[in-house]
């Protein structure tokens, strides 16, 4: 509205929309919802080395192939380059929680290095 944007002192135009969006459609997603774990997350941030023109969301799928137990969340950290090198250091942040019960970190680190284990064996990467 004119007044609106005098008032406020805006240059641009300003829009306004509402969005019904649950109208949207959304052929072939199903919405889980799920409740929140009363268990604490046991977070591991680890490096890996891969090559320089391997895509962060292949790296992302093997590890998410490896099925790691408890296994809730990856999310990439960092992602370092130099130019004169044949691979990257891809740092990543993963989150395992149960359901169930609270983790304990060995059980953690046991998944870590067979996750680890998988990856190499399967892709190559290794920690950097």
């Amino acid at each position: 509205h004119p007044l609106l944007k005098e008032a406020l002192d805006l240059r641009n135009d300003l829009i306004y929309a509402e969005i019904e969006t649950g109208l949207l459609p959304v052929d072939g997603v199903e919405r889980v919802l799920e409740m929140p774990s009363e268990f604490p997350a046991v977070r591991r941030d680890i490096t890996l080395k891969v090559p320089q023109r391997e895509l962060a969301q292949r790296v992302l799928k093997s590890i998410e192939d490896e099925a790691a137990p408890n296994l809730a969340e990856v999310v990439i950290l960092d992602d370092f380059r130099k130019s004169d090198e044949d691979f990257r250091r891809l740092t990543l942040r993963m989150t395992f929680q149960s359901s169930e019960r609270t983790l304990q970190s060995s059980e953690v680190d046991e998944a870590v290095q067979r996750l680890l284990s998988g990856i190499r064996e399967a892709r190559g990467y290794d920690l950097a």
